[in-house]
């Protein structure tokens, strides 16, 4: 192994050890942002380096902020785009127009930000996520990024990359997650996402809950921030086409394949077009907005509604025939995913299951009832995480949300990730639906020896 593999390694040992809310469930408090803020100023401020567009939602930011960074890239910018989670390497989190970052630079970068935070010799509290995002601003100062995509962790206000000016923010769907940390109440969720606004800096809303959308451009328009609703672009399926509106009436025709015609694909990449377009309000061609919509669609994002045909995991085994991945965990990301299985006309499927502990509540079972209703067969798994629930626990949840169903599907509970391959190959002819968890489609996803991330395909 070379020195720099071995220099790599060691500073992703150093991070794990850091440990982060992903894997202790630990929330900041808000005035802790002085931590990050002191790492930054004794960094020499990289983040000021560049232009930044701040990204906040539920569901729908890395999708967004993706075809965002990948518009940005395509008209000539220098674009960094951090992001999270990763589903198989670190790296995917800080992104180069659409390349993740070297392990060279990764690594330079990261020893200095952890040198810095030892001086401190415990006085300043900073977390894995701290960390991260100093070591993001740093290699986008380094590359002379132009642009920077920022999407938050968690919420909004107390998120560590709520630290920078900006020159538009991003609020994408707001629905019910991390309730124990952001309140039980849509507006409690929304108001602590809101914090990432500026008084004079547009937002972009994506697609809200009716009465949501109202308290939050009445929020933003006291707060001094200009709402822009993505809504005002629509999109329409004609034939094998999709019809582009802009509000001034242009209309841009462009085939998608299947996976990118999914309904929260789109309108990801309304809320991208429409955000592109806030910035650059005098671009008014059709045919450079259609090199928009080319740009924001030319890449994979793993583990978001992915869908394989023939899909190998041993050579001398036949492929699955059909799988979709969805790292989705809430529950916007399971109707979602229900929506599109009925589009893309796919039932009976086996539905493999792996939630998050805190993810368990009362505004999931309903439409985990619905994933449920068209699956003969569910397998309820843990994924490598201490945050996972027990396959006990979650078979208990779904029988209790699926409690109403006139035939309940068949559970079965599978704890090891290897053994539930082992267990589906035995219906590799049968759709394979995979959710809950980006850490399970990350285990999955390693076990078939799929590609971690993609962001270009030229």
């Amino acid at each position: 192994m070379s020195s720099s593999e071995n220099a790599y390694l060691s500073v992703l040992r150093e991070l794990e050890q850091r440990g982060s809310y992903e894997t202790t469930a630990k929330f900041r408090d808000i005035s802790k942002l002085s931590g990050i803020k002191q790492l930054l100023a004794d960094l020499g401020e990289p983040q000021k380096a560049a232009k930044i567009i701040h990204i906040a939602g539920t569901t729908g930011k890395g999708l967004t902020g993706a075809m965002l960074a990948r518009i940005f890239e395509k008209e000539g910018f220098i674009t960094g785009l951090y992001s999270s989670p990763h589903v198989l390497d670190i790296r995917e989190r800080i992104v180069l127009n659409g390349q993740l970052v070297s392990k060279e630079s990764f690594t330079r970068n990261a020893s200095r930000v952890l040198k810095q935070a030892e001086t401190y010799s415990g006085r300043i509290y900073l977390s894995y996520f701290d960390i991260l995002t100093a070591i993001a601003f740093l290699v986008f100062q380094e590359a002379q990024a132009q642009w920077i995509v920022l999407e938050t962790g968690l919420g909004g206000s107390a998120d560590s990359t709520n630290v920078t000016e900006k020159e538009l923010c991003i609020l994408t769907t707001i629905g019910y997650d991390h309730i124990n940390v952001l309140g039980n109440s849509l507006e409690a969720i929304a108001q602590e996402k809101l914090g990432i606004v500026r008084k004079g800096i547009p937002t972009v809303l994506a697609t809200q809950a009716k009465e949501l959308m109202t308290w939050l451009k009445k929020q933003l328009e006291l707060s001094g921030s200009p709402p822009v609703c993505a809504e005002e672009l629509s999109v329409e399926r004609v034939q094998d086409h999709f019809q582009f509106r802009w509000p001034s009436g242009e209309i841009d025709l462009f085939p998608l394949p299947k996976q990118q015609s999914s309904i929260p694909y789109l309108e990801c990449l309304k809320t991208a077009l429409m955000a592109y377009t806030t910035l650059n309000p005098k671009v008014s061609g059709s045919g450079q907005r259609r090199n928009w919509i080319e740009a924001a669609t030319s890449f994979r994002l793993p583990g978001r509604l992915e869908y394989h045909e023939k899909l190998l995991w041993q050579e001398n085994l036949p492929p699955f025939a059909t799988v979709i991945f969805d790292g989705g965990h809430n529950a916007i990301a399971l109707q979602a995913l229900s929506r599109q299985l009925q589009i893309w006309q796919i039932t009976n499927y086996t539905l493999v299951l792996g939630f998050a502990d805190d993810k368990l509540i009362e505004a999931l079972k309903v439409p985990l009832q619905e994933l449920c209703r068209n699956a003969h067969h569910i397998v309820a798994t843990q994924a490598l995480s201490v945050r996972a629930a027990s396959p006990q626990k979650l078979t208990d949840f779904i029988f209790s949300a699926c409690r109403s169903l006139q035939a309940p599907p068949l559970i079965k509970s599978i704890p090891r990730v290897a053994d539930v391959l082992e267990h589906l190959h035995q219906r590799h002819h049968e759709p394979i639906v995979v959710s809950g968890s980006f850490y399970l489609v990350g285990e999955i996803f390693q076990a078939l020896g799929c590609e971690a991330c993609i962001f270009t395909e030229d």
